[in-house]
């Protein structure tokens, strides 16, 4: 792999020189064993995903939950009907000993 970047550097700056345009060959990398050996004991690897929302408007409304607290404070405030909640009263029980 070294050797092969070596040779698209030279090759670049050829190209630099005679002003041809120059398309370097991929390298191609090897996987990466998921176990490691060390003289302390094994490593494994795992491919897990992150991922970032970047136009919520977008996300499909199955994925959207809805925001518990919000409802919960707007239900204190006074609200009997909000679309797609269903609200009912019920009745806590409180008891003091002593």
């Amino acid at each position: 792999m070294i050797e092969q970047m070596k040779i698209n550097t030279a090759q670049i700056n050829e190209a630099l020189q005679t002003g041809e345009v120059f398309q370097p060959e991929e390298a191609v990398i090897s996987p990466v064993s998921k176990t490691s050996h060390a003289h302390v004991g094994t490593v494994t690897y795992k491919e897990d995903w992150e991922f970032t929302v970047v136009e919520p408007d977008l996300v499909p409304r199955n994925l959207c939950k809805p925001d518990e607290v919000k409802i919960r404070a707007m239900v204190k405030a006074g609200a009997r009907e909000i679309p797609g909640v269903l609200i009912t009263p019920r009745v806590i029980t409180t008891a003091r000993t002593g």
